[in-house]
């Protein structure tokens, strides 16, 4: 029967070494020499290396460099090399060594986040009320094709407009003398009534007028387009004296043709 020994967990660091013995007793508990070398094992030799001492009762544990964790055994077998008669196990725990080396890091510290203000709860929405199904659309009447529109007549073109001639600026007329204020006519003593006579006597011959002084001749117009022609006025036919007029009524004449003629020419 094969008897299993553990041993307690060891610490080695990476940088050093170890090393680890073994001994036997014999039943009555007395120091004892195998008489085969026990052999030892390492079941992770990435991070841990056994080293056996020839007699096998000691060997020298070197790590590799990494950090982690292995297990040593030391198994003694029966002279023959049939049956196994003790088993030796523990783990090792591979830790850092001195320090060899600096490394300066900078970790930024982050800045604080703001807190977010909690959202406000959304009100449940409403349901949408079904939509009312559309009535069937009418059908549309064909539309009546329109009468095609008669062509219309050409419109006559309008006659020339005659260019209308200008007219002549009308060269001012000149302004007339002032006639002279006629001088107030002596006031006329009353005739006595004269009774009547049955016939009349002739009245003498009236003094011909003095003729008035001419006007000035106007500046001619410029010549206007022809209007058309105006029947000629007939002339006036020179008055005759009434033979029926009373003798105050004859004065009456005589005084005012006086008082024209002395007004149309005042030096006589």
């Amino acid at each position: 029967m094969t008897q299993q020994i553990q041993f307690q967990p060891q610490t080695l660091p990476c940088d050093a070494t170890s090393v680890a013995s073994i001994s036997y007793l014999d039943k009555f508990g007395n120091p004892s020499i195998p008489s085969s070398v026990p052999v030892w094992l390492t079941d992770n030799i990435a991070l841990l290396n056994v080293l056996p001492a020839a007699d096998g009762l000691s060997a020298t544990l070197v790590p590799v460099g990494p950090l982690g964790q292995a297990t040593v055994s030391v198994t003694l077998f029966a002279k023959d090399g049939t049956a196994q008669i003790a088993t030796a196990s523990g783990t090792i725990q591979i830790v850092a060594g001195e320090p060899a080396s600096a490394f300066v890091s900078f970790i930024p510290t982050p800045a604080p986040v703001a807190e977010v203000a909690p959202v406000a709860e959304v009100a449940p929405v409403a349901e949408a009320a079904p939509v009312a199904e559309a009535a069937p659309v009418a059908e549309v009447a064909p539309v009546v094709e329109a009468a095609p529109v008669a062509e219309a007549a050409p419109v006559a073109e309008a006659a020339p407009v005659a260019e209308v001639a200008p007219v002549a600026e009308v060269a001012p007329v000149a302004e007339a003398a002032p006639v002279a204020e006629a001088a107030p006519v002596a006031e006329v003593a009353p005739v006595a009534e004269v009774a009547p006579v049955a016939e009349v006597a002739p009245v003498a011959e009236v003094a011909p007028v003095v003729e008035a002084a001419p006007v000035a001749e106007a500046a001619p117009v410029a010549e206007v387009a022809p209007v058309a022609e105006v029947a000629p006025v007939a002339e006036p036919t020179p008055a005759v004296p009434d033979l029926n007029l009373t003798p105050e009524q004859i004065a009456a004449e005589i005084a005012a043709a006086i008082a024209a003629a002395t007004a149309a020419n005042p030096a006589v």
